[in-house]
């Protein structure tokens, strides 16, 4: 079954099997290949080893290292059957099929799991990926036996003859056991990759729709040659802007907002409101008035509105930071943006929201922009374009733990950010 000697404190428990076991010669081995195996340990065991003048079991843990990750590339799908595949063509009949058996069972193992999650939800899910792989270690060992017209067992089916036969050491034993363990952890993972995968799916659909649907009743119209999909994705620009923001910051800093102005060119300007702004030690004021403040104080001499906040040169809304930030590249504060859009962080998802209530006051005296996001109010952001990923793309990546969807941080009103 799968090698398990490289993975830390499993390595250890196989070696305690089978000390117990009296198996002692088998211990000795697990843990030496766990110095050759496991990523950083073998780095730093080879290097010692070279120091030392050992040069033939530096190059002999390389190679052992190497071995497990072309191990690992064969059981993940699409990339296993592509290897396999790259085998056969170099004439290595061998290799292609060990890539290809162990690709394909993973196919079996996710499928299990996703099947399971629907019929049944998470304990489905584990269920479903042990009985997944089961499944294609039967198909596996069928077609491998009547191609090679002789017993050529796989898997489970492998495992199940060497104990029937009493031929399965404990460290056999133990990795067969282990066998179940990742089955159903795999197929759990899988169905959750599908969750996530369709629920920002539905997000991205939803968030789009809303918008055609903003712009078929007049609420939004597009210049030039712009389309929906621009939009979606300078929303989903934004998202990702505040994401990186809120990352940087303290732990707790909950609904901060983030805007941002789009010019007749559609270059962006970003702005954050007050606390998100602390939390990064951003100026941008530098003690002056917000630009917007300063226009109303010239258009209303006698007593102009107050941008909220902004007494102290220090505007706590985001749409007025990114507006002083449009007004000073353009070096025209009574320029007109093309559009703003606004997002807010509750701590756990990404929202279009609308324009507060004080920046709409501000804006029947000075030109801010359409604000977007005013007529998806409330609507999630996904944080990737999930429409244009492969189904096995997203897959691939939740099951390689590549992928951070989480973000930890913030929500809060406008008004609130001090």
């Amino acid at each position: 079954m799968g090698n398990t000697d490289s993975l830390p404190v499993i390595s250890q428990t196989k070696s305690a099997v089978q000390l117990i076991a009296g198996d002692t010669e088998g211990a000795k081995q697990t843990q030496k290949n766990f110095v050759k195996g496991c990523p950083v340990v073998s780095q730093v065991v080879a290097t010692v080893a070279l120091a030392s003048g050992n040069s033939e079991f530096a190059k002999e843990s390389q190679l052992y290292f190497l071995q497990g990750v072309s191990d690992f590339a064969d059981a993940v799908p699409v990339l296993g059957h592509v290897k396999g595949a790259g085998h056969y063509a170099f004439g290595d009949r061998e290799g292609g099929d060990k890539a290809m058996k162990a690709a394909s069972r993973s196919v079996g193992v996710l499928g299990g799991g996703i099947a399971g999650c629907a019929a049944c939800g998470p304990a489905g899910a584990v269920a479903g990926g042990v009985a997944g792989g089961a499944a294609m270690d039967g198909i596996i060992s069928a077609v491998d036996s009547a191609l090679h017209n002789e017993k050529r067992l796989y898997g489970h089916f492998h495992a199940v003859d060497q104990l029937r036969n009493s031929k399965m050491s404990a460290g056999e034993g133990f990795d067969w056991v282990v066998t179940f363990v990742f089955d159903g952890v795999a197929g759990y993972r899988g169905a959750k990759a599908v969750e996530n995968f369709t629920a920002k799916r539905a997000a991205y659909a939803q968030m789009k729709s809303e918008i055609v649907e903003a712009v078929r009743q007049g609420k939004l119209e597009l210049a030039g040659a712009e389309s929906v999909d621009v939009i979606v994705r300078e929303i989903q620009h934004v998202a990702l802007q505040m994401k990186e923001a809120v990352k940087s910051g303290p732990e707790g800093l909950k609904g901060t907002k983030c805007a941002m102005v789009i010019d007749v060119e559609g270059t962006a300007y970003t702005g954050y409101s007050f606390r998100l702004r602390k939390a990064q030690r951003l100026d941008p004021f530098q003690g002056e008035e917000a630009t917007t403040q300063r226009m109303l104080n010239e258009k209303f001499p006698n007593g102009a509105p107050k941008v909220r906040g902004s007494a102290g040169g220090e505007p706590s809304c985001a749409e007025q930071h990114a507006l002083h930030e449009f007004h000073k590249a353009r070096g025209n504060p009574r320029a007109a943006p093309s559009r703003m859009i606004t997002i807010e962080y509750d701590g756990q998802q990404f929202r279009a929201v609308a324009r507060c209530g004080n920046c709409k006051k501000v804006g029947q005296h000075i030109p801010m922009g359409d604000v977007v996001t005013d007529e998806i109010n409330g609507a999630p952001v996904p944080l990737d374009d999930a429409t244009k990923k492969a189904f096995f793309d997203a897959l691939l990546v939740q099951i390689l733990s590549v992928c951070d969807c989480d973000c930890d941080s913030d929500n809060d009103e406008e008004g609130k950010d001090k």
